[in-house]
């Protein structure tokens, strides 16, 4: 990590009407993570996923004013259809508190069934700021409310 500010970290948590294997492939399937990722007002036009220890994703987000932002990084644990944990690549984003830095942080994504359905519970570490982890929150919760509209059609 570059730059001189302490890490930190985010956890945000939704339950869905849906079982495990449905919401963990929502995170993990090419044909339904550029359905609902991102926040509001983002589309998913194009993303790969290497679903394996060690392989790649990127995630290419677009604004409604055409903007991209790619995000990117690798797959450390993958527990189908329990736990996925992997790299999220900062890369001077222009979000806030995250100009002007680079780092690699993690997520951590936990799916545990309950009579409701999943209840998900997402962990960023590593954030390189507050402001960052303020930020990123408004994402991560904003992505998690879209995931529940794609997970309801």
């Amino acid at each position: 990590m570059s730059g001189s500010v302490a890490a930190t970290s985010l956890t945000v948590s939704r339950t869905y009407a849906a079982d495990a294997e449905r919401v963990f492939a929502a995170w993990t399937t090419v044909e339904a993570l550029t359905k609902w990722f991102g926040p509001k007002q983002i589309i998913v036009p194009r993303a790969t996923i290497d679903l394996r220890v060690g392989g790649a994703y990127e995630i290419v987000m677009q604004s409604e004013h055409g903007e991209s932002y790619i995000h990117r990084g690798h797959y450390r644990e993958i527990d189908p259809p329990r736990r996925l944990v992997f790299t999220w690549l900062l890369e001077n984003q222009d979000c806030e508190g995250s100009d002007g830095v680079t780092a690699e942080t993690v997520v951590s994504i936990d799916f545990e069934a309950t009579p409701a359905g999943t209840k998900v519970t997402l962990q960023h570490d590593g954030l390189p700021s507050e402001p960052s982890c303020t930020a990123h929150t408004h994402g991560w919760t904003d992505s998690l409310e879209c995931l529940m509209r794609h997970l309801s059609n």
